[in-house]
């Protein structure tokens, strides 16, 4: 799924919905911390921690996508 939602990032077409997306699959991962906190040796990170940190990374990458795209789309607005 992460993958099909990569595609219309990599060729910037409609970036703020698939950047959603992509929170939101973001989101559903990172549940884990929550839910199991045992299993990602929280605050001690094993492996499984380390893995599922990633996501937060990809997800601050995501937010940083879309805050580009909506000032590409005010400055072309503010420009006609």
């Amino acid at each position: 799924m992460v993958i099909l939602a990569a595609i219309p990032l990599i060729a910037g077409v409609w970036l703020r919905y698939v950047g959603l997306l992509c929170l939101v699959l973001c989101t559903g991962t990172l549940t884990i911390f929550v839910i199991a906190p045992a299993v990602t040796g929280f605050p001690v990170f094993t492996l499984y921690g380390e893995f599922l940190l990633k996501d937060v990374l990809l997800a601050a990458a995501t937010m940083s996508i879309i805050a580009m795209d909506a000032a590409k789309q005010a400055h072309n607005n503010e420009s006609s």
